[in-house]
């Protein structure tokens, strides 16, 4: 197993450049996204950890503060919250003069839960704290809700998304800021309109509009996973030097807007005698840029941090599970994070049987290096005859899921603005070419799809924002004398399309630049073949074509297997394009399969589609957690691993 005390490479968020050029205004029911931080890029800190000492002595009103369990935190973090014990919590920001990232978003309240009203129970809500969402699993269709926050003893209203996936261009969430309670259309203002699945920014109101309306509605078709967000009535508190009081029973504090400066000091003190602080975004330079949690004076017992999803900066972020339980802080290896129900347990694949597969002589998967996968870093590259992709997802805590592309493996067919044209390829790459694009170009190309079907993923997208533009079309004939804009379409900007996909049997690219400024242009990879949401058991033999857990967010206790069979005589290529896992619990388990492959006993063929057999519930410390480990090794038959304690 890992060590406990080996800080692990962690993740970071490079800050959106703005364009150099006023953008055109956007329409007010496809707001401009903002940049998310929950999908941080790997990196590994160069900076020497700093050990800061334990106590600071504070003003008059505090003789001493005692920093809580884990404390200080940094590197790139999922969510986590960190109970707490005293009438006061002071928490203190400080940034060396090196790199910077985007920072950190907390939510302090009382109390270990928070107050849910979903569209069964909306109305006017009066508590200083709450959560508001459409309910759990998918939304209805002609839904309409409507919720006033107004809380009796607040000033101002704050609301932040935690998850949000819509129809979209169809289904929409509505936010304003009004003068009273009642909201009536003279005397409110518009938040924003909202639809897609782009995170919105964090709304707040203010002293001349207070309170805040949210309005949801869905068309008669088509549901996703909806909406979640956190409220606070008190406004969004960000740095100061100095102290800033917080009385508030609940409240959002952060450092700023953006990534954060060099040589940052910020403290908060927070004064309501909260029980809970939970960080919903945390990204920091590991081991330099430090968040501290305090305690005023000694507390007994002293508060204890439990990660929800993640672990302290000093414990293995996203290790498999057979090393460093990922999920839990260091100081209490074993236990479970405060919002999942399930025990901590080191997942290790069960050992149900499941059959070979005889497809192509191929009678034996075996896994991948470095799978099963969770958290954020990307997975590596496979290729093999055949691959098997298993995702399982615990009871607790959603993110976005992956999407991965298979297809035959060497070089893939380009088309650039050098050759633009049809493009008769089943499966390919289509970009405006090596390093920026031109002014004044006008470049298209037109996918022929003999199935009907056209997927497309972008993998990297810059345009001079609101100037120069993307048109996608679907189109009935080669010409597309009769063509239909895709939703969204034209795109612009810094924010990718992601993953698109239309059912025509043709689909033309156009893009258009105009005289001066230019980008690095747009690469996306695509294919003739449909996007292939979970299932139970799906055998894929196509050329080429996209998986993904679904459109969203995943759901809990998901379960999906792919199987992606090679063309004859040719081996398969999966490349995950996008990775965002809940990490240490919910896993991509890929297994590769030559053919000619063979084993002596087929049947103990690991397969983590199921939870594990023997869970290592009740570890203590790491040499308990060795033995589970081995415990359970050893049931699958494995008892001669080089290099393991035994």
């Amino acid at each position: 197993t890992s060590s406990s005390t080996t800080a692990a490479p962690t993740s970071s968020v490079a800050p959106t450049t703005s364009s150099t050029e006023a953008a055109p205004t956007t329409s007010s029911t496809t707001p401009e996204p903002s940049t998310s931080s929950s999908t941080p890029q790997p990196t590994t800190s160069s900076s020497v950890a700093v050990d800061p000492p334990s106590t600071t002595v504070a003003g008059p009103e505090c003789t001493e503060w005692t920093d809580v369990n884990g404390s200080p935190f940094s590197g790139a973090l999922d969510e986590f919250s960190v109970s707490l014990s005293s009438e006061t919590t002071r928490v203190e920001f400080t940034s060396n003069s090196a790199t910077t990232r985007q920072g950190f978003l907390a939510m302090y309240y009382p109390g270990d839960d928070l107050p849910e009203s979903t569209c069964t129970s909306s109305g006017t809500l009066r508590g200083m704290f709450g959560v508001i969402s459409d309910g759990s699993g998918n939304y209805q269709n002609n839904a309409d809700c409507q919720w006033v926050i107004a809380p009796d003893d607040g000033t101002s209203v704050t609301l932040v998304f935690e998850t949000f996936s819509l129809e979209r261009n169809y289904d929409f969430l509505r936010a304003y800021k009004c003068k009273t309670e009642a909201c009536p259309s003279h005397e409110r203002a518009s938040l924003g309109v909202y639809t897609g699945y782009i995170l919105p920014n964090i709304l707040q109101t203010d002293t001349e509009y207070p309170y805040m309306l949210i309005e949801f509605s869905s068309d008669y078709s088509i549901t996703r996973a909806g909406f979640r967000a956190r409220y606070a009535g008190s406004a969004l508190s960000e740095c100061s030097t100095n102290a800033v009081e917080l009385s508030a029973a609940a409240g959002f504090i952060r450092e700023s807007p953006a990534a954060y400066a060099n040589s940052q000091q910020c403290v908060w003190d927070i004064q309501s005698g909260a029980s809970s602080l939970t960080f919903l975004d945390f990204d920091t330079e590991l081991n330099a840029d430090l968040v501290r949690v305090m305690a005023c004076g000694n507390t007994d017992p002293a508060p204890t941090t439990t990660a929800a999803d993640v672990p302290p900066t000093t414990t293995a972020v996203d290790v498999p599970p057979t090393t460093t339980a990922a999920d839990s802080p260091q100081t209490t290896p074993a236990s479970p994070p405060q919002t999942s129900p399930e025990p901590t347990s080191v997942v290790v694949p069960s050992t149900t049987p499941v059959p070979p597969h005889v497809g192509d002589e191929c009678t034996e998967f075996s896994p991948a290096p470095g799978s099963p996968f969770s958290g954020t870093s990307v997975p590596a590259d496979v290729t093999a005859n055949a691959v098997r992709v298993d995702f399982t997802s615990d009871g607790s805590i959603t993110r976005s899921g992956f999407v991965a592309m298979y297809r035959p493996s060497g070089a893939a067919p380009s088309y650039t603005c050098v050759n633009d044209g049809p493009v008769t390829e089943g499966w390919g790459e289509i970009s405006d070419g090596p390093g920026s694009y031109q002014s004044n170009q006008q470049c298209e190309w037109v996918i022929e799809s003999a199935s009907g079907v056209v997927s497309l993923f972008f993998e990297s997208f810059n345009l001079e924002n609101g100037y120069d533009k993307l048109y996608i079309d679907a189109c009935t004939d080669s010409e597309c004398n009769s063509a239909s804009p895709l939703a969204g379409s034209p795109f612009t900007g810094t924010s990718s399309p992601g993953l698109l996909h239309a059912q025509t049997p043709y689909l033309r690219l156009r893009m258009e630049t105009d005289i001066s400024v230019v980008r690095d242009g747009f690469k996306l990879v695509y294919a003739t073949t449909a996007v292939t949401d979970c299932e139970p058991d799906a055998v894929l033999s196509h050329e080429a074509g996209f998986i993904r857990d679904q459109e969203g967010n995943y759901d809990n206790g998901q379960q999906c297997s792919w199987e992606i069979q090679g063309q004859a005589g040719t081996e398969v290529t999966l490349k995950f394009l996008d990775f965002h896992t809940e990490s240490g619990w919910d896993w991509v388990s890929v297994e590769t399969c030559d053919a000619g492959a063979r084993r002596s006993d087929a049947s103990a063929r690991r397969s983590v589609k199921a939870p594990p057999s023997t869970p290592l519930t009740g570890v203590k410390d790491v040499d308990s957690m060795v033995s589970a480990v081995w415990k359970t090794l050893s049931q699958l038959g494995h008892t001669e691993i080089p290099g393991f304690p035994h």
